[in-house]
């Protein structure tokens, strides 16, 4: 879906993040969401006596996609599962889904993928230690003047045939886009901050992306939101579980977690009001830690939201502060001008 088909609305922080989410449509491609002249193949139609069998191995392999973060952002199991499991609960709504889309969901994709992520953190803990080894005292070492030739030559993003940013793969199947603006830049860096990638770290530090001409597939970036937000999700779990942090650091974890969790919902750009988030903490405050009496500064804690997501931008409305991320301000700007005849 692109970003000018999404809805711009204020988020009620009454309602969890998951509510915003729409619901699947259950006459659709489960995996995709999406109308095309494919056929959709529904396994309960079969007529074979192990018709369950195609739910049965789904439902088996889904969760093993979800630890890679290699779902789709509509495809929360969570909430197609409704308790009985995965399995019943696709066989019960008679799920759908397009051929092209199921074989992306194979086992042979998920060790494709697999080895991907494992090649990848042995990059990145080889960055660690050459990095961390100390180099030779008696070894003589000559400085070597760079040149810009030099940079070219060596800079892999430069090279003759182009290579993603995070896989180090040619375009292949997938095509390659252009880092066209800072925004995406931003964001990449905060992602790869959060994660602490040495890998991209160092990739990062020769410039900003759109100067090293960087090229991406689209299911890389994905990729790498996905584990900034399992990232966050895992750090929260174990923030939540210490009982030496104090209150307010619990909460405010819980308040950025619940943020981006609003933030993933692919078809909504998110506008949050401050004092519904003050509200949203002192709520979680007083179940935390009913004994006492807690105040919180609404200039202290948007100035601490905006310094956790560098991207978010408060804006004044009236007497209220909304706060909103910098990539969705574009597209509710463009739809508002579209729709004021003047």
């Amino acid at each position: 879906m692109s970003q000018m088909a999404k809805k711009c609305i204020l988020v009620n922080t009454a309602v969890p993040a998951s509510d915003l989410q729409s619901p699947v449509d259950w006459t659709k491609c489960l995996l995709c969401q999406r109308e095309s002249g494919e056929k959709l193949q529904c396994p309960g139609k079969s007529l074979r006596h192990d018709k369950d069998a195609g739910y049965e191995s789904l439902a088996n392999i889904l969760p093993d996609f979800e630890k890679l973060g290699q779902l789709p952002s509509h495809l929360a199991l969570h909430r197609i599962d409704e308790g009985d499991g995965l399995f019943a609960a696709l066989k019960k709504n008679g799920a759908l889904f397009h051929k092209s889309c199921r074989n992306k969901f194979s086992a042979r994709e998920l060790a494709r993928k697999s080895a991907h992520a494992e090649k990848q953190l042995d990059l990145s803990a080889a960055d660690c230690t050459d990095l961390a080894e100390p180099s030779d005292p008696c070894t003589p070492t000559t400085k070597r003047r760079c040149t810009r030739s030099d940079f070219d030559t060596d800079n892999p993003l430069r090279a003759e045939i182009p290579t993603c940013f995070f896989c180090d793969s040619p375009a292949g199947q997938q095509p390659l886009h252009s880092v066209t603006t800072f925004e995406l830049d931003a964001r990449v860096k905060e992602c790869v901050s959060v994660l602490s990638d040495d890998r991209l770290l160092a990739k990062l530090a020769t410039g900003d992306m759109i100067a090293l001409e960087a090229k991406y597939h689209s299911s890389c970036l994905t990729q790498l939101y996905n584990r900034r937000r399992a990232h966050e999700r895992e750090h929260f779990r174990e923030f939540s579980s210490s009982n030496s942090e104090s209150a307010h650091g619990i909460v405010f974890a819980q308040l950025t977690a619940y943020i981006s969790d609003v933030r993933t919902v692919g078809d909504i750009v998110p506008v949050f009001k401050l004092v519904d988030l003050k509200n949203l903490y002192l709520e979680r405050l007083r179940q935390l830690d009913p004994a006492t009496v807690h105040t919180v500064n609404s200039s202290r804690l948007k100035d601490k939201l905006l310094g956790y997501f560098p991207d978010m931008r408060a804006q004044n409305d009236g007497c209220d502060v909304l706060l909103a991320f910098e990539d969705n301000l574009g597209a509710a700007l463009s739809k508002a001008c579209s729709s004021d005849v003047d």
